[in-house]
């Protein structure tokens, strides 16, 4: 008797430990708590990444992969399939929501703008004289550029690719002292290699021209300007040197149009300068 009463109870025992299928009791799933912990991580890194548009479509994307197992099976949700379908439904808006407000602007804020404009000079200055920091020579001509943010936000990360109608450009050189400081460098398309010369004469009275060096580069029809900061409301200047092209006549050329291009960037949201040509004033030295 006392055999089969241990039996029994051994019984009543085990019965008791399964849950019922009436049961509110669900077993746990730890698959579901770390895809959800990997979800929230994810969501996290979406803020701290940059947002680009591959950022935030992968970020949300994977965020709705690693949560549909945990809402899917998410007890009293699960004991309906229209509730299973409603919950991923409304995780999907949410999801669609935060995509909208994390993605990234295509064009800056209104009134964010990068101005580019210059003035022509018609002053024949003398030979070795000093206009803003520039060593003055023989067939340049003057020019002043005007690199103005009009926004009320500092822009990141200018650069520039500048170029003067029907000249080549030997130098530009910020002037002034007041931040920031732009670096001003000639760019690879179209080098102009100049060569120095003396004109020598022949036996038989002639003339001839004759290199006294090697080739090297002086002038370039572009030339690029890179500042890493400029402030809001603000504006940077660039003295420039301009001479004929190889092809022009002799006296000296003064540019009448400006062609620009380029890019920067306002907080994490970069913007393309599309190429554009605008007209410089031509200011007359008395």
């Amino acid at each position: 008797m006392s055999g089969v009463h241990l039996r029994k109870s051994q019984k009543h025992t085990r019965r008791d430990a399964e849950p019922s299928k009436g049961s509110n009791v669900r077993p746990r799933k730890p698959i579901d708590r770390w895809l959800g912990e990997v979800g929230v991580a994810v969501g996290l890194a979406l803020y701290v990444l940059p947002r680009t548009p591959a950022v935030v479509v992968g970020c949300l994307g994977l965020i709705f992969l690693l949560l549909i197992h945990p809402v899917w099976s998410l007890w009293w949700i699960e004991e309906a399939l229209w509730r299973r379908i409603a919950a991923l439904g409304v995780m999907l808006v949410s999801l669609v929501l935060i995509g909208r407000v994390s993605w990234p602007r295509t064009e800056l804020p209104q009134g964010s703008t990068i101005l580019i404009y210059g003035e022509a000079y018609d002053a024949d200055y003398p030979l070795g004289s000093h206009v803003e920091g520039i060593l003055w020579a023989k067939g340049y001509s003057h020019v002043h550029l005007f690199v103005e943010n009009s926004s009320e936000e500092s822009v990141d990360d200018l650069n520039l690719s500048v170029r003067l109608g029907g000249v080549n450009i030997e130098e530009i050189r910020q002037t002034g002292s007041v931040p920031p400081k732009c670096e001003t460098f000639q760019d690879d398309r179209g080098l102009h290699l100049g060569t120095p010369w003396v004109i020598a004469k022949k036996e038989d009275g002639s003339t001839t021209v004759l290199p006294v060096s090697e080739f090297k580069i002086t002038s370039s029809p572009w030339y690029r300007i890179h500042c890493s900061n400029i402030f809001a409301k603000s504006a940077v200047q660039f003295a420039t040197a301009v001479v004929n092209e190889p092809s022009a006549p002799e006296p000296r050329t003064i540019p009448a149009l400006l062609a620009v291009e380029g890019s920067f960037r306002t907080g994490l949201f970069p913007t393309r300068i599309q190429p554009y040509i605008v007209n410089l004033d031509l200011v007359h030295y008395r």
